[in-house]
């Protein structure tokens, strides 16, 4: 990449508005609303997702802390009582998926840890309505955000798309689910159109690639010519290299 590239001068002009056969279709607004903040390589050239965001000790201690508080707090159904009362609904279906065990894998707390950690990573939570033929809600199973797409149909109504990338079922690696709005429950981020919410990493990526940038330049820069030089002091270094190991240590400040 040339210079002038770099900063932006040559290359492939914008293209100017052509009427409305450039305008995009309303039914891509969901769809696309997604996509405008996403993971990948910052201005500063270093490649930014949650993996690598969750290594910053910052980031990691930001969502650990909000994930475990939002879990832990306490999550009962009720149900209006005469008198304008409220009362536990301990008998109900839903009490004991929300409260104590959304699926047989996961706890309560587990479940909307991890949800939380979606949300604040991706900038959206999903998880699977699972039901029974009596439309019974049965279980809610998280969904990985990054494996989510959401679009409208024909008819303009909302409908989820699981690309399952990973073997979530044996056999079933590479194939994708659809559901209807109802069968998931969705809770976004902050976003443009409230149906869609945007990644909060995707948002400040230059800023987290800067710090891994400047991370790198720091051990480069300072622990890698120290280590050379302690190197040094316990084995010289051959005599066609004396010039350029003294030319180091005057550097740093020794002879």
């Amino acid at each position: 990449m040339g210079l002038f590239k770099w900063l932006g001068f040559g290359g492939k002009t914008r293209d100017a508005p052509g009427g409305a056969a450039n305008i995009p279709d309303i039914q891509n607004s969901v769809r696309d609303s997604g996509q405008t903040f996403t993971f990948g390589r910052a201005d500063s050239g270093e490649r930014v997702d949650e993996k690598s965001s969750l290594q910053i000790a910052t980031v990691y201690a930001c969502v650990r802390l909000l994930a475990e508080t939002v879990a832990g707090l306490p999550l009962h159904l009720y149900r209006y009582v005469d008198n304008d009362g409220k009362e536990k609904a301990v008998e109900h279906p839903l009490y004991k998926i929300l409260y104590r065990q959304p699926n047989p894998e996961m706890t309560s707390f587990s479940f909307r840890e991890c949800l939380m950690t979606h949300l604040l990573l991706w900038g959206n939570a999903y998880a699977q309505i699972v039901r029974d033929g009596k439309n019974n809600i049965l279980g809610l199973y998280p969904l990985v955000p990054q494996n989510v797409e959401i679009d409208r149909d024909e008819h303009g109504s909302i409908y989820y798309i699981y690309h399952a990338y990973e073997d979530d079922k044996a056999g079933e690696t590479g194939k994708d689910y659809y559901f209807k709005r109802e069968k998931v429950l969705h809770f976004p981020g902050l976003g443009f159109n409230g149906l869609v919410g945007f990644s909060p990493i995707g948002m400040m990526k230059n800023a987290l690639g800067s710090y891994h940038l400047k991370k790198r330049r720091t051990i480069c820069v300072w622990i890698l010519p120290t280590m050379m030089l302690l190197s040094a002091s316990f084995f010289p270094p051959p005599a066609d290299c004396a010039l350029t190991w003294r030319g180091l240590r005057m550097k740093n400040g020794t002879l």
